[in-house]
């Protein structure tokens, strides 16, 4: 039996690697919501669109990741300046 002499393709760990820790720069953000951590992997994943440009799947992977995460920074953000702003006393002066 001959092995095939098609070489393993890194589309699919890779993708799965950039899902993984998307998964955790949003248990991150949820838990401590810290906007800087998840700002680096939003970076770290445009790099990698970008590096993979020539790779639809890994490039539409790591774009969507980064719109994800992007929404879901945004999200928690605007929904903590809501909660501030209506847990805070107004001065009625």
């Amino acid at each position: 039996m001959q092995s095939s002499d098609r070489s393993a393709s890194p589309v699919l760990p890779i993708a799965t690697i950039a899902s993984i820790l998307a998964a955790i720069a949003v248990l991150v953000e949820l838990e401590y919501r810290d906007v800087a951590y998840t700002l680096v992997f939003i970076w770290a994943l445009i790099a990698i669109a970008v590096s993979q440009a020539t790779q639809p799947p890994l490039f539409v992977t790591a774009l969507g990741l980064t719109i994800m995460l992007g929404a879901v920074l945004l999200v928690i953000q605007f929904k903590d300046r809501q909660t501030s702003r209506s847990s805070s006393p107004r001065s009625d002066s």
